[in-house]
């Protein structure tokens, strides 16, 4: 599992405290997201587009790392 954890890091080209940054800023972004969405199902009037735009954001984010 160590030996997995260090190829994904240098298949990234990051550290592991840069890499669990980026981790942890995904993750929190999705849940903050979820919630949202779940807020959104509930009464539609509110959070309209703040799970969508939550995503776009995301999938940026990550097509820029991955371009790194």
């Amino acid at each position: 599992m160590f030996k997995k954890s260090q190829d994904h890091l240098k298949e990234m080209n990051e550290s592991y405290f840069v890499h669990m940054l980026a981790a942890v800023k995904i993750s929190i972004t999705m849940i903050i997201g979820g919630i949202l969405a779940f807020v959104h199902a509930i009464l539609p009037s509110i959070c309209k587009t703040s799970a969508s735009e939550r995503i776009k954001n995301l999938n940026n984010l990550i097509d820029k790392r991955l371009q790194k």
